[in-house]
């Protein structure tokens, strides 16, 4: 369908691509643009503020009780598909707000890497926990951090591959820690 329309990307021209200077020394020089501080900022406070709420909010409470139990949690009075459904909305409204976040700072965002974005938050979700906000931030910072080191040290082109390799083994492990925890 693409080739057949004869469509293309559009590519925006970086912006606020000046680096911040951190630390230089003999050669090298530890810098972040300000659109990566900005994006950095942003998600914290993204983060923050949905920890926050989760812990100090009716919806909260609710949330984590239909996470837990939703039969318990409607026999105790909480319209479970009321909490579903704002549970969906909040998730599409971070969804969308990262998505504009890597368009800024790429420049571009097409089907191909929403896809492997949505993996890798799947993923990292899934090691991390659903249940906090900040354990999922965790597991996101230390999943960047893993790529970014293999980025640094082996094949580029082989990043993808492991990392996904080293997350379906985190889950496995979990996995089976929880089936142990169970059985004691």
């Amino acid at each position: 369908s693409r080739i057949a329309a004869d469509t293309h990307d559009l590519w925006l021209p970086p912006m606020l691509a000046q680096p911040v200077v951190f630390a230089q020394g003999a050669g090298f020089k530890v810098t972040l643009t300000v659109i990566q501080l900005l994006d950095c900022a942003a998600v914290m406070a993204m983060v923050a503020v949905a920890a926050w709420l989760f812990s100090h909010s009716r919806f909260g409470r609710a949330w984590r009780a239909v996470s837990d139990d939703p039969k318990a949690a409607a026999m105790c009075g909480i319209d479970v598909t009321a909490v579903f459904r704002r549970a969906v909305l909040y998730g599409g409204f971070c969804a969308a707000f990262a998505g504009m976040l890597a368009g800024i700072y790429y420049g571009n965002i097409s089907f191909g890497t929403g896809l492997v974005y949505g993996l890798k938050i799947l993923f990292v979700t899934a090691v991390g926990g659903y249940m906090s906000p900040l354990k999922a931030a965790l597991g996101a910072a230390a999943f960047g951090m893993a790529e970014s080191l293999w980025a640094g040290y082996f094949p580029l082109e082989w990043r993808d591959g492991w990392i996904y390799l080293f997350l379906v083994a985190m889950l496995v492990l979990i996995g089976a820690g929880r089936d142990q925890a169970k059985v004691a």
